[in-house]
Parts: structure tokens; sequence; C-alpha cells
């Protein structure tokens, strides 16, 4: 399905800059406040420990009883096996009590879309250390210049390369740096040639990333032009965009990414037991999710409604 795979492919590179752009922001946000340095951590740790541990734990405890429960049903209707992965019982024989829990919290997840939250609460775990370098580097920045910050940036983003959490860890410390380093962010950005220079670049790497077969590298770089990119275009565009018109949508953000999976691995799946042409397939690959998230976001807004208090330890008070 040669027009399938390039429109999914140009959807999922240019969808490599969203999980750099949400480490950068919780970064940002993390170290922006800190006037009582270690204390301030410690206790923005705790906090994390609602808003990231009780939610992680709480979705992957869900998505294994939830199929746990296909299993069941697919033990007495086999076409359950066409729509989702029903084998959770075979995978429990096998791996036993320890693999089991490893399965469910651990690498990845039973809920695999939390592998984000994952890392982000390992960085979080580090933040006391991270911190002190962040510190030093801003201390570096009044003292010898800014070339010695950013040569340590660009080593950390090199290491990415080839480690994991040396990537998440670029992102993560590059917001913490901005907010650190006292960089207004809140002041809008006009300049044509920085949003053209930037833009460039996003598309560029975009164009190689879609066309070549071997695109890691280009891939890895590719939200070092998209971040800013959408950060400019986001702020050339803020006096034309009513927050009204996204404040719905936006208000269950986090609400949506707790549910995504498995309830869009099913909803994806529907149209193909109409047709499994290529059309059907690119139908499904571009408007499935839009529609998921309209009735992710109606059933968040019901949630939060009848039971509040659930809806708010479920979502960490996001």
């Amino acid at each position: 399905m040669p027009i399938l795979n390039l429109v999914e492919k140009t959807v999922s590179s240019f969808c490599r800059t969203a999980v750099p752009l949400f480490y950068i922001i919780s970064g940002y946000l993390f170290f922006l406040k800190v006037p009582d340095g270690i204390k301030s951590i410690t206790g923005k740790m705790r906090k994390r420990g609602r808003t990231l541990l009780v939610p992680y734990l709480i979705a992957n405890v869900f998505t294994f009883f939830f199929y746990c429960g296909v299993n069941a049903v697919a033990l007495k209707f086999g076409g359950v096996a066409d729509v989702v992965n029903f084998k959770i019982f075979n995978d429990m024989a096998v791996l036993g009590v320890w693999g089991t829990l490893e399965l469910v919290f651990i690498n990845p997840p039973i809920a695999f879309q939390l592998w984000f939250v994952r890392d982000l609460m390992v960085m979080v775990l580090l933040s006391p250390l991270i911190w002190l370098m962040l510190k030093g580097l801003v201390g570096l920045e009044h003292s010898v210049g800014k070339f010695l910050p950013i040569m340590f940036l660009a080593v950390l983003f090199a290491a990415g390369m080839w480690i994991g959490y040396a990537a998440t860890a670029f992102w993560f410390m590059s917001g913490g740096y901005i907010a650190m380093s006292r960089v207004n962010i809140g002041c809008s950005i006009r300049n044509r040639i920085a949003l053209f220079a930037v833009c460039a670049g996003f598309l560029v790497c975009l164009a190689v990333c879609v066309t070549e077969s071997n695109d890691d590298l280009m891939g890895k770089c590719l939200p070092l032009f998209g971040v800013p990119a959408l950060w400019l275009l986001y702020d050339a565009m803020s006096d034309h965009l009513s927050s009204a018109r996204i404040d719905w949508f936006a208000k269950y953000t986090f609400f949506v990414y707790l549910v995504h999976e498995p309830f869009l691995n099913i909803f994806k799946k529907m149209p193909l037991l109409i047709s499994r042409s290529e059309l059907m397939f690119i139908i499904s690959y571009l408007t499935i999710p839009i529609l998921f998230y309209v009735v992710a976001c109606v059933v968040g807004e019901r949630f939060s409604r009848w039971f509040p208090n659930a809806y708010k330890i479920y979502t960490g008070g996001r």
C-alpha cells in the first residue's frame, strides 16, 4: 500500500517533534520557580508523585484488567482477536508474578503510551542533580559566556543518538535551562527571518525523513528545528486564535492521553471491519484519531462532572 505508507511516514515524521516538545515544556515548568533550591525541588518531586505516579499506576492497572476481561471474552468469542490483543493470560503463565509486574508497570508499561510518563518520572527523580548542573551552567553563562552551556547541551544531544535517556535529559534540561536563565518566553517572538529559517530547516528534515529509508539520524535532528518552528508559528498566530474555541479541547488532554490506549486501538480498527482497502486504511488513519479525541473529551467531561473526586485522582489533578 504505497500511498498509505507515504501518508503514515509523513505524519509520523512530523510528529517526532511532539515528545521533545512535551519534555522541554515539562522541564521548563519544573524548574521555573525554585526559590529555595533543593527544598523547592523536593516539594515539586512530592507533587509529581500525585500528578504523575498515581495516574501511571491507576492507568496501568486499569489496562491490565481491561485486557484480562477481553481475554476472558475472547475465549468464548474468537472474533475479538481481530480487534485487540487478548493474550494476556498466556503472557502471565509464561512470565510468572515478577515478569507480569514488569510487563504491567515497567518495560514497557502495559498502557504503553505511558512510557513517556515513566521516563519523565526518572527525570524527576534525578531533578536535584539536574538542578545542581543547571545552576552551574547558568553560572558559567554569567562568568565566561554562553558557549560552554550550549556545548554541554550539544554533547548531551549527541549522546542521545545512542542512549535513550540522554535524549530525554537533553530536552528536559533544555527546558530547565531556559527557565533558570530567566528567558522571557512570555514575549511573543515575531522575527520573520528566524521563523523562516527554522521552518525551512524543519521542512528539509521532514522531506529527508519521508523520502529516505535510513532516516534515523535525521529523525533525531528533526525536533531541533521542529520545536522552535512550532513555538514561533504559535507566537505568530496567537493574535488570530480565540482561546475560547480551544479551551474545551485543551481541558481534557491528559485524560485523553491516559485512555487513548487501548480504546483508540479498537476505534481505529472498526472501519476495517467494513473494508480493508488502501483507501479505507488511509481514511481510518487520518480521521479516527480526531473522532476519538472528540469522543474522549465528551467522556472526560461527563466523568469529571459525575465523579469529580475520582476524576481528580485518576488525572492527578491535571
